[in-house]
């Protein structure tokens, strides 16, 4: 869980990876037609989860520590150690009982796990990541510890093929190791598709047959979404040789209202023939889930039952600090608590440098990034001056959005109009023009 500060925001940063010789010309145009530079300072940190403790209610009604996960970071806030460690409750103390290292490089991540025994670490399995431009994922290659030869050895891959140039998927290629045949033995396939708006809309999985060197048809899914991009029905089946068709097994239904924000979620189970139903709804204060309601289908009395309510705290930058979970007594007409987590932060200082903008230093944005349409984004000034108008482009300089407001030093406002998942600029301007620019990571995949 991660939130990206940046304390003073600049044209030249909102536009990272362009230099202003490589800006396409619309943009060249706008930078030219902006105040003179000005000096300032940016400095940039992230927020990181340090650890969670997981607390249970124990035989005597009270919270107890089961567990705690501890996390470390490097200088560039990405995580490089996850130690986790149980109860225990005769020693009266923690344990560790595994850890996670993960090592980066320009284009490949390596996660490196092992247990601790005897206060020793044994290692237990690697996973290799290997990327395009560092974040599009090429294949991942799994290993396993073997004590034996002390040393790792292959046991999975699995290798990701692209449509044409661009990063959508087309199929998924899951392959295991033969230690026999010293070779890799196709495993599973899955084959994607996608709609006219790039959304993946359906999923056909296969496994091998190797007796008859062939691909066997063994389940799909298929996905539906609103007009803002937001997956409103998921259907998963099976593949039932016996009618030479599909055989429906869960059906997920997702209902949002008009601030992009989940409602509730209903969930239809058809596995081995069992009927089965959960029902969760949302409840929110400033666009922050703050309790959830779960309802499950009791096959005896043939209808839906409460069952458990979770409730959710938040600091002040709407990071996830508590959650509860109660399990309802229907005899009692009451909820009992029956675990805890509680969530640590810190923050890490990335970067703290002197500059020259083009842009006078005075404003600032507040908003979820990636930024949800419909969701609250709120900017003020430095120096008390009315703020008039807020405007949106693409990375091609084109005008998306002109909201024109009424002088304020304080503005709050959302973006309502439909933007596809992408990097904008959100400008803000006053009498004198233009006079801040922000970088706006739009995601509509949430």
């Amino acid at each position: 869980m991660k939130k990206i500060f940046i304390l003073l925001s600049c044209f030249c940063v909102a536009l990272s990876g362009f230099s202003q010789s490589e800006l396409p010309s619309e943009i060249e145009a706008f930078w030219g037609e902006l105040l003179a530079p000005s000096q300032g300072i940016l400095t940039s940190s992230e927020k990181v989860v340090d650890s969670i403790i997981f607390l249970r209610i124990d035989a005597s009604s009270n919270l107890s520590l089961e567990k705690q996960n501890i996390f470390l970071y490097d200088t560039l806030a990405r995580q490089t150690r996850e130690f986790n460690s149980s109860f225990d409750i005769n020693a009266d103390s923690l344990f560790y009982v595994d850890q996670t290292n993960t090592t980066y490089s320009q284009n490949q991540i390596v996660e490196s796990k092992g247990r601790i025994e005897q206060g020793q670490y044994q290692n237990t399995g690697r996973i290799t990541e290997d990327y395009r431009d560092q974040d599009v994922l090429l294949t991942t290659f799994g290993e396993i510890w073997d004590a034996g030869t002390n040393s790792f050895l292959p046991s999975s891959l699995s290798s990701n093929y692209f449509i044409g140039t661009t990063n959508l998927v087309d199929s998924l290629l899951t392959q295991t190791w033969d230690a026999g045949t010293q070779d890799w033995v196709p495993s599973r396939l899955d084959l994607q598709f996608y709609g006219n708006d790039l959304l993946r809309d359906s999923v056909y999985s296969y496994t091998w047959n190797s007796t008859a060197n062939l691909w066997n048809l063994i389940g799909k899914f298929t996905s539906f979404y609103d007009p803002l991009g937001q997956q409103t029905n998921l259907n998963i089946y099976n593949w039932d040789s016996s009618i030479s068709g599909f055989s429906l097994q869960l059906e997920i239904f997702e209902f949002y209202n008009g601030d992009a924000l989940k409602d509730s979620a209903h969930v239809y189970s058809y596995f081995g023939g069992y009927y089965g139903e959960n029902y969760t709804i949302f409840t929110y204060e400033n666009d922050l889930v703050i309790a959830d309601t779960i309802y499950t289908w009791d096959a005896t009395q043939n209808e839906l039952l409460l069952t458990n309510y979770q409730s959710y705290a938040y600091d002040s930058d709407g990071d996830l600090v508590e959650q509860k979970t109660y399990a309802y007594n229907a005899v009692q007409d009451i909820f009992t608590q029956v675990t805890q987590a509680n969530y640590f932060y810190s923050l890490i200082e990335l970067t703290t440098v002197s500059l020259q903008s083009p842009i006078p230093s005075n404003t600032e944005c507040k908003f979820i990034n990636p930024y949800i349409i419909g969701s609250d984004i709120s900017c003020s000034l430095e120096n008390p001056e009315p703020i008039l108008g807020v405007k949106v482009y693409d990375l091609q300089g084109k005008l998306l959005l002109h909201k024109k407001i009424q002088g304020q030093e304080l503005i709050r406002f959302a973006i309502e109009k439909h933007l596809v998942s992408g990097l904008y600029i959100l400008s803000l301007e006053n009498s004198s023009g233009e006079i801040g620019h922000h970088k706006l990571l739009v995601n509509t995949h949430q």
